[in-house]
């Protein structure tokens, strides 16, 4: 299948969206479409805080039919990516041309053209370098669904080389192509998304300090975890990798259900015992905290755009009662789901700053352990 993103170095490009399965989205419609009325939609997003930067200021960036820019600089470019499994942009992408951590908002699995297939969750971060190309395939009928950062290369090597100053001249800025991200991680760029979708009078600057704090503490945690992933040379590796792949698409099409350990080991062909084990060491995460995190994540686009009531909300994600969803939900992210719902726009993101501090600081301190 040809690969139809293209390069672009302006703000006036025909852009994206699929709807979420959740609500009826009349954005969808500028990414389905090409023309006018899609530009008119990228060029608002793109100059909502004064005049667009020179283009000869702006990094180039892969631009399809499928996305939709939310604010672009000399410095980051933040967007979304809505794709039917139908549409003929689904097949793949790449080459990029910057650097890209994109956090998924759907489960699609993703094959590097020269690494193994994976399937990416809400609970992954992914990373590109320059260059990278991929093929993709989908988990469910939801199609792909996830937010991106683009960040100007030379900015995003300086990142690096700070954390990592061992990076120094390494061709590839990132050592692998994603990595667990962590609830206060996760809340942020949620909390930066939605502000920037809510707020169009944000400030550059404020929005590309905050994304410039995100970036940094996804490479930063990402960094911490890559050196513990189990090499998958060893003797079955290759079946392994194979086994977490399918238990996590599992959980990803079936987070809501009430699965056990049983059920799972034996729709991936493996001992309850194995995959436990197994699942832990290549995520990060044990498959019960897997499938908290992909109901409680799910959870905040719900809170956003469903406006349910939380006993409906809590058992259509699979809680027992609102009172479990609400005592997890506040374990996880440090506020009740009422206290989410409520904070909007710049209040939202500068209230989360905080969150995004601690969590910049808890991986920093693992990535600077991991390199010492």
């Amino acid at each position: 299948m040809a690969l139809e993103s293209r390069v672009i170095v302006d703000n006036h490009s025909p852009m994206h969206g699929k709807p979420s399965p959740h609500r009826n989205d009349s954005s969808i419609g500028a990414g389905a479409r090409s023309g006018a009325a899609a530009e008119d939609s990228v060029e608002s997003a793109a100059t909502r805080d004064g005049p667009d930067p020179p283009d000869d200021r702006l990094f180039a960036i892969n631009v399809t039919p499928v996305e939709r820019i939310l604010r672009r600089s000399p410095v980051v470019a933040i967007g979304e990516y809505r794709c039917p499994v139908q549409h003929p942009q689904f097949g793949g992408g790449g080459p990029q041309a910057c650097p890209y951590i994109v956090f998924s908002r759907s489960s699609v699995r993703i094959q590097p053209l020269d690494g193994k297939p994976e399937v990416r969750t809400p609970n992954t971060v992914s990373m590109y370098n320059i260059g990278d190309v991929y093929a993709r395939q989908p988990v469910s009928e939801e199609g792909d669904r996830c937010d991106w950062i683009a960040i100007d290369p030379a900015v995003m090597r300086d990142i690096g080389e700070y954390l990592d100053p061992r990076a120094s001249g390494r061709e590839k800025i990132f050592a692998s192509a994603s990595a667990p991200t962590t609830p206060e991680l996760y809340l942020a760029q949620r909390a930066l998304f939605q502000s920037l979708s809510d707020d169009p009078d944000l400030s550059t600057l404020e929005v590309e300090e905050c994304t410039l704090r995100i970036v940094e503490s996804a490479f930063a945690g990402a960094m911490s975890f890559w050196p513990k992933r189990p090499a998958r040379k060893r003797a079955g590796g290759a079946r392994a990798a194979a086994i977490v792949d399918a238990a996590r698409s599992v959980l990803a099409r079936e987070f809501a259900s009430p699965l056990g350990i049983g059920d799972i080991a034996g729709r991936v062909h493996c001992s309850p015992g194995y995959l436990s084990r197994l699942f832990r060491r290549a995520t990060g995460f044990s498959l019960h905290a897997y499938q908290q995190q992909l109901r409680l994540r799910a959870s905040l686009d719900l809170l956003v755009e469903a406006r349910s009531d939380l006993s409906a909300l809590a058992a259509y994600l699979g809680y027992a009662n609102h009172s479990h969803f609400t005592s997890m939900f506040r374990r996880q992210f440090g506020i009740t789901p009422i206290q989410f719902a409520r904070r909007r726009s710049l209040k939202q993101l500068r209230d989360f700053e905080s969150v995004l501090d601690t969590g910049l600081r808890t991986a920093a301190t693992k990535a600077a352990a991991a390199a010492d």
